[in-house]
């Protein structure tokens, strides 16, 4: 499962595998990759400083970066991730460690919605036996923890490469047959051998890539194969993508969802063929429901609208949610209610006032996240739009009763009883006038803010 809008990468490798050199020569380098992210370029510019003034950057151990960029060429844009794992988190991953436990939790999600991984190989012409032992410590301990997120199958169903750093050190730097003698270098070393037959049994589409981050000269900076790695997982996440929107073809409300998810990389993929099958299954969708929609009569038939299409409209274009969500508030403000006689009015008031609102509740249908309702009904509360506000506390406190949230949750019930304690005080005020006809105009008032008049008029005739 993939982070919508990014196509993510994690690179794995020991200390001093390269990893950090490779990210600082792709941020000065690679023109097909930029990055307008804070965080990223925070992070890279100092490491790109560096190299421009002949010198390796050193790597910040014992964090994760989560580096975001835009990458563009003449047929695909679209936005990645790359996670820079330090050797110490894979060297922890089984451990209890309280100061990089947070991080560590984010690997572990990021690498289970990432479309590849690469694997850091340095050429060395002499190891150190600490260092490789090391080395195949932590690509066992990385594997295994993949495997246990694909329930320990062997196959894992995302490509790989073992990028093999420090090219520039081989006498085959840049040969015609250097991708055998890559692999012939590899083969040779019984440690880089054991390592990468590992990866390749549980990651069948493996490639092997020779890459240098500043190639043979530092002060000429001439990098090698620094985007290769990125472009095979890029066509690979390409290819797999529309192999699974073939095989979705013919199911419209499944392959809207999947469309949905990828569609901003997908926009102009191929002349924008997938673009244009999103926004035409979106738009077949978005007709259908706003046509129901415009011919309700009340509130209650758009949110049975909005519960039959529960599974479908959280994936159409924004504006045609908004369109819908613009139906929904208009048939709410003309909502017509039957207007009770003053002395029901006043029996309801009574009713209204001993329940504490009790009865007052209309479950939303709109499909929101925790936060997205929660900041809603903080909103409503706060600008005196006491019906709506009541409304969303009554939906967040039917779906989200068992979040974690305690904060949220507190607050909600805060606000609740202090919309109850503000109706109880405009009814006792109403009850006080010794005028009848006016407590027949203010109850009228009131009635015209409170939903669930359904639910008052059975309390009533009870």
């Amino acid at each position: 499962m993939r982070k919508t809008g990014n196509i993510n990468f994690v690179l794995i490798g020991a200390r001093a595998t390269g990893k950090t050199v490779y990210l600082a020569s792709l941020f000065l380098n690679e023109k097909s990759v930029t990055s307008k992210d804070g965080h990223t370029i925070e992070y890279l510019q100092p490491l790109s400083d560096s190299l421009l003034g002949g010198k390796y950057p050193q790597a910040t151990a014992g964090t994760l970066h989560e580096l975001k960029f835009n990458y563009k060429d003449e047929d695909i844009s679209c936005q990645i991730q790359i996670d820079d794992v330090d050797g110490h988190f894979v060297e922890t991953l089984h451990k209890e460690d309280d100061t990089t436990q947070k991080q560590r939790d984010i690997l572990i999600q990021n690498i289970k919605n990432s479309e590849g991984i690469i694997f850091f190989f340095p050429f060395e012409e002499n190891f150190k036996e600490e260092s490789i032992k090391s080395f195949n410590y932590e690509i066992d301990t990385i594997i295994s923890k993949i495997a246990e997120m694909y329930n320990n199958h062997d196959h894992i169903p995302i490509p790989a490469v073992i990028a093999l750093s420090k090219w520039d050190n081989s006498p085959d730097f840049k040969a015609e047959n250097e991708d055998e003698k890559a692999l012939d270098y590899i083969e040779s070393n019984k440690f880089l051998k054991l390592a990468k037959e590992k990866i390749e049994h549980h990651f069948p589409n493996l490639s092997i890539i020779p890459i240098s981050a500043v190639g043979k000269d530092m002060e000429q900076m001439n990098p090698y194969n620094l985007e290769k790695p990125l472009r095979f997982f890029i066509d690979e996440t390409y290819r797999l993508w529309e192999k699974k929107i073939e095989s979705l073809k013919g199911n419209d409300k499944d392959l809207l969802k999947y469309l949905s998810k990828i569609y901003f990389d997908m926009k102009f993929y191929k002349n924008g063929k997938y673009n244009t099958m999103y926004t035409d299954i979106e738009k077949k969708f978005a007709d259908e429901i706003e046509l129901k929609s415009n011919k309700l009569q009340d509130y209650m038939q758009f949110t049975q609208v909005q519960e039959e299409y529960q599974n479908i409209t959280p994936y159409l274009l924004q504006s045609d949610r908004d369109k819908l969500e613009e139906i929904g508030k208009k048939l709410k403000s003309k909502q017509t209610l039957k207007k009770a006689s003053w002395g029901t009015g006043i029996i309801i008031a009574i009713s209204l006032l001993g329940l504490g609102v009790a009865g007052w509740y209309v479950k939303s249908k709109v499909l929101k996240t925790e936060n997205e309702l929660y900041s809603d009904l903080v909103v409503e509360y706060e600008n005196h739009n006491y019906p709506d506000a009541m409304e969303d506390v009554s939906d967040y406190q039917d779906k989200f009763k068992d979040t974690l949230d305690t904060e949220h949750k507190n607050r909600v019930e805060e606000i609740k009883n202090r919309i109850v304690r503000h109706y109880n005080l405009k009814l006792e005020k109403i009850l006080s006038s010794n005028s009848l006809l006016t407590q027949y105009d203010e109850l009228n008032v009131l009635n015209s803010e409170i939903d669930d008049f359904d639910n008052m008029n059975t309390l009533h005739k009870k």
